[in-house]
């Protein structure tokens, strides 16, 4: 039987008017506080807060569609996002769009149809990724990933000047003949990172050699394969820029199936620690991302967002990463 504000009236002896008064948070007796909170224990009532919400026009609820739940990056970063929301008293409701642009759509969808006040999305695309009309730069920001053209403020990390780094370590030690294995050709990250690795090669003179850029899903397939395409070719690469772990098992995989040697016939660099990097020798050296970081800026920016303390000009949080170098990178004897 379901069980009304008026039972609790009833059933505490007291009006049904300041049983309303303390579910909406106003300040009642003590007193009767103190018998309403009884009956709706005796009770076990669980409240219907949809009218609340409607007439507050604000449910304390923030939607969040990432693009991959498979990665350790995210999921740290939504650790951290969702343990800051219930530090303030929000909830949050979680979906994976699993990089597959229809199901984006259909959560993004799912979403505007939801009591939540506004959604952080980890998009997929830079140009493939398309926002509904009903969300605005006031119910929606963008997480790790930027839209083309797009008006969303945003948090992300300086991919450009992280690979810049990267690329610079491995000229500082004599490598010129780089690799670069890529992922999705319209993925805003692996376009900065790309764009951050041919500078750093224009700026030292290095011509950028297409034949050595790849660009692939990132899987441990998809690694093991670019790095066996790279070992094939006759241009004497001696560094690999991995721009994501996942790939890292199969690069390993391809080298180790030639007898090859690291550092001594290849260095490299990872993005973002491998789960098991302390049981790989030698220790991948690593560009190490933000993630609790990250988390923490996307819950302050998405609140201020709610409580529109946001401008109308769009604002980008750029976070810096670190380099982390180990035994995995060799130098180039002239």
């Amino acid at each position: 039987m379901k069980i009304t504000m008026k039972d609790i009236a009833v059933q505490s002896g007291v009006a049904l008017g300041t049983v309303s008064n303390y579910f909406n948070g106003n300040k009642i007796k003590k007193e009767n506080e103190e018998k309403i909170e009884k009956v709706i224990k005796d009770l076990n009532y669980k409240p219907n807060n949809i009218g609340k919400y409607l007439a507050q026009g604000c449910t304390k609820t923030v939607g969040i569609i990432t693009n991959n739940l498979n990665s350790s990056f995210f999921t740290k970063v939504i650790i951290s996002l969702d343990g800051y929301l219930t530090s303030i008293g929000y909830n949050t409701i979680i979906c994976n769009s699993n990089n597959n642009l229809k199901i984006e759509k259909q959560k993004l969808d799912f979403m505007s149809g939801q009591l939540v006040d506004a959604v952080i999305l980890f998009p997929i695309g830079y140009t493939s990724t398309k926002i509904p009309s009903f969300f605005n730069n006031k119910n929606l920001i963008l997480a790790d990933k930027l839209i083309k053209n797009s008006y969303f403020n945003a948090v992300i990390l300086d991919n450009k000047k992280s690979c810049y780094e990267a690329t610079i370590r491995f000229i500082k030690n004599g490598h010129k003949n780089i690799a670069f294995l890529g992922g999705d050709p319209d993925s805003y990250t692996m376009l900065e990172r790309l764009a951050g690795y041919k500078k750093a090669l224009k700026d030292h003179n290095i011509p950028v050699n297409e034949e050595i850029i790849f660009k692939g899903e990132y899987t441990e397939e998809a690694g093991y394969a670019m790095a066996n395409c790279t070992l094939d070719l006759k241009f004497g690469v001696t560094a690999f820029i991995l721009t994501n772990h996942h790939i890292l098992p199969g690069v390993l995989h391809a080298i180790d199936k030639r007898k090859l040697n690291i550092p001594e016939d290849f260095s490299y660099i990872v993005f973002e620690e491998h789960e098991f990097s302390n049981l790989i020798r030698p220790t991948p050296s690593s560009v190490i991302q933000p993630s609790k970081e990250m988390g923490m800026a996307l819950g302050e920016l998405i609140i201020k967002t709610i409580n529109s303390e946001t401008t109308d000009d769009k604002t980008v949080i750029k976070l810096e990463t670190k380099l982390h170098i180990t035994d995995s990178i060799g130098t180039v004897k002239e």
